[in-house]
């Protein structure tokens, strides 16, 4: 097209040129640079992915498989804007299962944990108590940092990575990319709908059971990420102990719209146990 333009316009000059004047040729290469830099722009804009200015996708794991030898939760497929294929928990850890992994002995746990010395899920603030009286099938809570990484561990898994300054960028941050479907959407499901999830609109005031709320799902099949229990994730700004700052994802069943945006984080201390604060688990393969 620009070739032909160029064509077009070079015979037009020669037979203007001389009856116009110089003027007219000005004219016309004004008019040429400007159809030039529209053809550009027309080109970036329209790229496949991978050109310059070209918006990038998630890539399709849905050939990915199972991920192999875990416990807890059943994982599903998904993908990041680095273009990593992993596997995400379809909801969060549940009481029951939790309390499995207490019985069972502990997995490894990280140098800067070393001062965890018990994994009872029990919050220290005044009107919480062990989380677990009750329903089983509710996700758990009252859980610290270390908790939720021995436990992943101990299921063959490991919180879902990302980096603490990077919470809102789907290439810097797992659990994000899943909930946004690649930066894409502001909640999991789409645009806001008030009783999607279970957050303050719902009108609930408490946590439901983990891996209900078919509504509150992603397009891959994963649910809750938004609302019902704040999620632990593997975005800390240090590894030095107890008072490292990590962040929480997906606000909880008494978080406004605001704060239920995949977008939105809130930094803890590792050692902070919350009646509203628990966690699911990633998977990735040997060589990630």
């Amino acid at each position: 097209m620009l070739a032909k333009e160029l064509r077009e316009t070079n015979r037009f000059m020669e037979k203007s040129w001389c009856r116009l004047g110089p003027r007219a040729g000005v004219v016309a290469l004004i008019l040429l640079a400007a159809c030039s830099s529209k053809e550009n722009t027309v080109n970036i804009h329209n790229g496949t992915a991978g050109s310059a200015g070209a918006a990038a996708e998630l890539p399709d794991c849905s050939d990915a498989g199972s991920a192999s030898q875990t416990r807890g939760s059943p994982m599903a497929p998904v993908g990041n804007l680095a273009g990593q294929c992993f596997w995400m928990d379809v909801r969060e850890a549940s009481i029951e299962e939790y309390a499995a992994f207490v019985a069972g002995g502990h997995a490894e746990t990280a140098p800067f944990c070393a001062w965890n010395t018990s994994y009872d899920p029990v919050c220290a603030e005044a009107g919480s108590g062990e989380a677990g009286a009750g329903d089983v099938t509710l996700p758990v809570t009252c859980a610290d940092w270390c908790d939720a990484y021995s436990f992943c561990k101990w299921a063959g898994k490991s919180l879902c990575k990302g980096e603490y300054g990077n919470p809102a960028d789907a290439a810097r941050s797992d659990w994000y990319a899943v909930c946004s479907h690649g930066a894409v959407r502001e909640y999991p499901y789409g645009e806001y709908t008030p009783d999607a999830c279970n957050g303050m609109e719902k009108g609930v005031g408490a946590a439901l059971a983990a891996g209900g709320q078919a509504s509150c799902a992603t397009p891959e099949g994963v649910l809750n990420l938004s609302g019902n229990v704040a999620e632990w994730v593997d975005e800390c700004i240090d590894e030095t102990g107890a008072g490292d700052k990590c962040n929480v994802r997906g606000g909880w069943f008494a978080s406004d719209a605001n704060a239920l945006r995949c977008g939105e984080k809130r930094a803890i201390t590792r050692d902070a146990r919350f009646d509203w604060a628990g966690f699911r688990c990633c998977a990735y393969g040997p060589e990630d």
